[in-house]
């Protein structure tokens, strides 16, 4: 199973249990509607519940398997307005790089293909009349209720969405591209604690492959690539370079080094580990750990 349980500051649970998704996923196959459609649109796109209500079919391109991504439903308040003190308004995505297309996965495919009316009608509703953010989630709480699962967020299913992929070793870029993020660094700020799971599975992963301890990488003063020293308290990269470099820098000898990097020896400080691409840089060279 897949360690996706993350909780926000406060301690209250931010995302789903691989086996609570499951669940949720079979409740909705049984008791199909557009509502629970947008639900099942939430769980496999990460999109926010404003574009899910603002999504029309012609939206979404079944032929090429793709959700376009262009506007957003939201109800404003204004209290002063005697008359109408809150509106329903539908407008554009508020960056450009929320406006985008996401990928149809084939499960998603298969259900969009049979519940799909005129292109010109709300996904929610299979009508001209949209279901309003307001309304989906009372429709969404209930729902959670019904199939025995206590009911979190609805922006939930987004952490989730990005959570899964990002264990699953997704790269962070593609995860920010598919959530519409305006920034990586939003991506990573919110998920980093995710990423460094799937880089420690990566290299575990890796590890395994070397079957008797005779076969095991052993790190020594003749390695020829870099090695960072990752501060455990602030996980920042405070220095990279040889391990010759690191013994410089921290005051130590090559031995110890090595023997930090071989998981021999514990640094109070320091995580002492091999730069890699992909794993703790990007191709730019930029640390995606801290």
């Amino acid at each position: 199973n897949i360690d996706i349980l993350v909780e926000a500051e406060d301690g209250t649970k931010k995302t789903y249990t691989e086996e609570e998704y499951k669940k949720i996923i079979k409740y909705i196959l049984d008791n199909i509607s557009s509502k629970s459609l947008g639900v099942l649109i939430g769980i496999f796109t990460g999109m926010r519940i404003g574009e899910i209500c603002a999504l029309k079919w012609e939206d979404i391109d079944l032929e090429n398997k793709l959700i376009n991504v262009n506007k957003t439903v939201q109800r404003i308040y204004n209290p002063l307005d005697e008359f109408e003190k809150s509106k329903i308004v539908i407008t554009p995505c508020k960056t450009e790089n929320s406006q985008r297309s996401v990928p149809i996965a084939q499960d998603l495919y298969k259900m969009l293909k049979t519940l799909k009316t005129s292109d010109n009608d709300y996904v929610l509703t299979g009508t001209n009349k949209l279901l309003e953010p307001r309304t989906f989630r009372k429709f969404y709480t209930k729902m959670m209720n019904d199939c025995g699962i206590t009911p979190i967020k609805f922006h939930s299913l987004r952490h989730t969405f990005a959570s899964i992929n990002i264990e699953n070793g997704t790269d962070v870029k593609t995860i920010s591209e598919i959530l519409g993020h305006s920034d990586i660094a939003i991506t990573l700020q919110t998920y980093t604690h995710t990423s460094n799971k799937a880089k420690a599975k990566a290299i575990d992963k890796f590890n395994k492959m070397f079957e008797t301890q005779e076969e095991k990488i052993q790190f020594t003063r003749s390695y020829k690539g870099n090695v960072c020293c990752i501060n455990k308290k602030t996980n920042k990269c405070d220095f990279i370079g040889s391990i010759k470099d690191v013994s410089e820098y921290l005051v130590e000898t090559t031995e110890y080094i090595c023997n930090v990097i071989n998981g021999i020896n514990d640094d109070e400080v320091y995580n002492i580990i091999p730069k890699i691409v992909g794993i703790t840089h990007n191709e730019n060279g930029d640390y995606v750990g801290g």
